[in-house]
């Protein structure tokens, strides 16, 4: 299943296809790995992924290349890891979830094992306690911190426990941990692994309370904040009047501080970055800075602060040229690593790394179907603006041999407290592979660039949000040769693909609006819930205070304005983009006869849930637009063939009343 190869320059080549069409079925499908977790002393790997599309999770001794299977759907089962961890070198706890129409199911695993004989030693034990893992606590053998739920108690008790409590269910001679107050909750531990933090919500003041646990076992106050005004994420303890602290209280940008609980104030600014707020902070077992991390120019970045590890980094960095390099697991002792390598054109490998004798072992690709697969990186575009701050934008275009000179804008959903980033992402790649060239944009409201920007698109729908797109619209225009445009986008990249055409009627002669909102003052009423004054707050805060004069900025009561063809595609469980939203922009353009086609996907929420439904979408969008804009066929060396294997998975699809309806 997992091949292993050994690497000395860290870099692999093999044959690329840029001249052909990419299947959808390997690029929309899931990953043969998902993900990759070393065993405390670095021994062993644990890996989930997928085979022929059902779920694994296998243990891989690198060493000797045995691979012992602990778990593999069967076909047609739904099942969710709901919990997968080391418990120490010779203990993995595993948690399913199995779903069907009528009911669910949770089973509940823990494996044990040597390293040397895995298939001979390997022995499965159910457990019965019903709760979840705080932390394994790898440092430690037979320990670990578990929450577990009792009859019909919605509260957990905590416990510092060890494997046999959690097969039997039996926790009396276990280490009990105060709970504090009754609604207290996502209990998480410091750098050294104690019990420390946790949270607490005032549904009525909209306001987060973070706790610390101290040295007396007793949970005391850090601070009360509302999530919309400030962020704070505690990262590890200092003592009982120190924490240290990922948040912006005092400053514009989230900085990594030394935060005085008794002063409610920053003692010690420990890192900041000069333009950007910072992602995430990593203290070792030591509670040493390792590094903090943050997004520069749309790329995930590492400023490490260890210099052994910026070392490290460094040759990471000139192994993998214009990639992405990081360490996401390693032992205990630092004596083997976990590397995952990936970027906007790379879906994604993973290394395990020797520093000891300077050797990676390839464990293998995320999309294994499509590694000798060339794709499209996306290019760092900066707007700049006299009376308005800088904006970030990518653009991914296509090889020359495929280019049909389509440029598509595609806004980004939220719209407060998103932002696009140079990740590998299946959508673009597929348009892009299909001809066209995308463009993202970071317009004001987007998250990364401090308060005052992501406030900044507060109530902005349709205003400042579009303004901002526009800009970089321009600015591609100028730059770039394209013959015609069309604007796409999901949630409110859908209400704002449908504004900018609005705006800009001769310059985009297509939309496709993906699970939008399109009828604003609908947003506070559109559910009894959603009416409720608590959840009118909410909306509020994004979309500004209900206002008559929001129709004038809502799809709905602009048809008359629209003039470009549009494709609505929505869920039909969708909770957050309600369909109504979908049913009116689709009615009013029925009564206007207004050039228009829609989709709506029986089982999806806000997005989709089953891969049938995005391959089908995303085919009915490519056709959509090549009808639209009067484009020829995709072109390339396989392009006859994929048409007739795209044309039977819409066809298929449009037969499917569990997957497609075309009418409410």
């Amino acid at each position: 299943m997992v091949k292993l190869i050994v690497l000395f320059a860290l870099i692999v080549t093999g044959p690329v296809f840029s001249q052909q069409l990419i299947p959808i079925t390997k690029l929309f499908a899931k990953p043969q790995i998902s993900n990759l977790d070393l065993s405390p002393n670095g021994d062993l790997i644990l890996m989930t992924g997928h085979f022929k599309q059902q779920l694994f999770v296998s243990l891989i001794n690198p060493t000797t290349e045995e691979v012992v299977e602990l778990y593999r759907q069967s076909a047609g089962d739904t099942i969710q890891i709901k919990e997968l961890a080391w418990l120490d070198n010779q203990n993995v706890i595993l948690n399913l979830k199995s779903k069907s129409n009528l009911s669910s199911r949770t089973y509940r695993y823990i494996y044990h094992f040597k390293k040397d004989a895995l298939s001979k030693t390997l022995k499965k034990k159910r457990f019965l306690a019903n709760g979840h893992i705080v932390n394994p606590l790898e440092n430690q053998t037979d320990k670990l911190l578990f929450a577990s739920y009792h009859g019909v108690s919605k509260r957990p008790k905590l416990y510092a426990t060890n494997n046999q409590s959690l097969i039997t269910n039996n926790f009396k001679a276990q280490k009990l941990l105060t709970l504090g107050s009754e609604n207290m909750h996502k209990y998480s531990t410091d750098a050294q692994l104690k019990l420390r933090f946790s949270q607490t919500f005032d549904v009525k003041n909209r306001e987060v309370t973070h706790w610390l646990l101290d040295s007396q076992g007793d949970w005391q106050k850090m601070i009360a904040i509302s999530p919309i005004e400030h962020d704070f994420k505690p990262v590890t303890y200092i003592d009982d009047t120190k924490v240290i602290a990922l948040t912006n209280i005092s400053s514009e940008l989230i900085q990594l501080v030394e935060f005085n609980i008794e002063s409610q104030t920053v003692d010690k600014i420990i890192y900041q970055h000069s333009s950007r707020d910072l992602h995430s902070a990593y203290y070792d077992l030591n509670n040493q800075l390792e590094y903090v991390s943050f997004y520069i120019d749309g790329i995930y970045s590492r400023d490490y602060i260890d210099s052994s590890q910026l070392s490290f980094a460094k040759k990471l960095a000139a192994s993998f040229p214009n990639q992405i390099a990081y360490i996401v697991d390693r032992s205990l002792d630092h004596k083997k690593f976990l590397i995952y390598v990936s970027s906007s054109s790379n879906p994604g490998q993973y290394f395990l790394f020797d520093p000891t004798v300077s050797k990676a072992i390839k464990l293998g690709n995320r999309l294994a179907d499509l590694d000798y697969t060339q794709f499209r990186k996306a290019d760092h575009i900066l707007i700049e603006q006299e009376n308005g701050p800088n904006i970030d934008a990518f653009i991914t275009q296509p090889f020359s041999s495929l280019d049909n000179k389509v440029l598509l804008v595609m806004p980004h959903g939220g719209p407060i407290g998103i932002a696009d980033t140079r990740r590998f992402n299946p959508t673009i790649q597929f348009l892009v592979n299909r001809g066209y060239s995308v463009l993202q944009v970071n317009f004001r409201g987007s998250a990364g660039y401090g308060k005052s920007f992501k406030n900044a698109g507060r109530g902005e729908f349709g205003q400042l949000i579009e303004h901002d797109i526009s800009l970089a619209v321009e600015h591609v225009r100028q730059h770039y040769d394209y013959d015609k445009a069309c604007a796409i986008g999901a949630s409110y990249g859908g209400y704002s693909s449908v504004m900018l055409s609005i705006s800009d009627p001769e310059f985009y002669q297509c939309v496709i609006a993906r699970f939008g909102i399109y009828d604003l003052p609908l947003l506070y009423n559109d559910s009894n819930q959603r009416s409720h004054p608590l959840r009118v707050k909410s909306i509020e805060a994004v979309v500004g205070k209900y206002h008559p004069d929001l129709a004038v900025r809502s799809p709905v009561y602009l048809v008359d304005k629209i003039f470009s063809p549009i494709l609505i595609t929505a869920g039909a469980k969708d909770e957050i983009a309600r369909l109504e939203h979908s049913l009116r922009l689709e009615k009013v353009l029925q009564l206007k006869n207004k050039p228009h086609k829609s989709i709506y996907y029986t089982q999806a929420k806000h997005g989709h849930n089953k891969l049938s439904a995005a391959r089908h979408e995303m085919i009915a969008i490519d056709q959509f637009i090549r009808k639209s804009l009067k484009l020829p066929p995709s072109v390339g060396e396989n392009a006859e063939q994929l048409r007739k294997l795209e044309d039977k998975i819409l066809n298929k699809g449009n037969q499917n009343e569990e997957l497609v309806s075309h009418q409410f």
